[in-house]
């Protein structure tokens, strides 16, 4: 629900951060437009060092490769951040200074629009994220998509239903109503009637 999902998101992280055995746990949410890191949400252990929080408010363009690729479900994989490929040079470089060495990320879809994205990290390199972490990341995922959709279809409801009610008292009326959020406009049939439109 609206009013406890950021609870119940904290909850989850710390439990995905103990059946991972890694050493942090964060989801980071973009901006409405998709172009900073509105919110990270951290689960890490007690003497770890690793500060993933601190990319919120950071731009996008500083992490090429998880702006133009990270796609729903899609992963992305660094084993080792001071030897990481050089495509994924830039977020390798970051996680590393944020006290990450190993970081798998998974990207994060609602709503038809790219919305964050979910990772697990360790302080120490790893050989190689285990195909069991890809699948346990990528169920996470769309449990935590198909949750946050969920929520944003009872947000569009409620607005629907408020315009509604709105608009009963002046029945017999033209009624319109604009978005100021996603910049769109309502007209009702009874609006479009008066200006002679079938």
């Amino acid at each position: 629900e609206q009013g406890t999902a950021r609870d119940v998101i904290a909850r989850d992280l710390d439990l995905l951060r103990e059946a991972a055995g890694t050493d942090v746990v964060f989801f980071a949410t973009y901006d409405a437009e998709g172009e900073t890191i509105q919110t990270v949400e951290v689960a890490k252990g007690l003497f770890t060092q690793c500060s993933p929080e601190v990319l919120r408010g950071e731009r996008l363009e500083r992490f090429p490769w998880i702006r133009e690729r990270l796609e729903h479900t899609k992963i992305l994989e660094i084993r080792d951040t001071l030897r990481a490929r050089p495509e994924m040079a830039t977020e390798a470089q970051r996680f590393g200074e944020l006290g990450m060495r190993a970081v798998l990320l998974v990207g994060l879809g609602v709503r038809g629009r790219r919305y964050g994205f979910l990772g697990l990290a360790t302080t120490d390199p790893c050989t190689t994220w285990d195909v069991n972490f890809h699948l346990l990341l990528k169920l996470v995922s769309t449990s935590l998509g198909s949750g946050l959709e969920r929520l944003a279809l009872q947000r569009e409801i409620q607005s629907m239903t408020e315009r509604h009610e709105l608009s009963m008292p002046c029945a017999n009326d033209g009624v319109w109503d604009y978005d100021v959020r996603r910049n769109r406009t309502w007209f009702s049939p009874r609006w479009k009637t008066m200006l002679g439109y079938a």
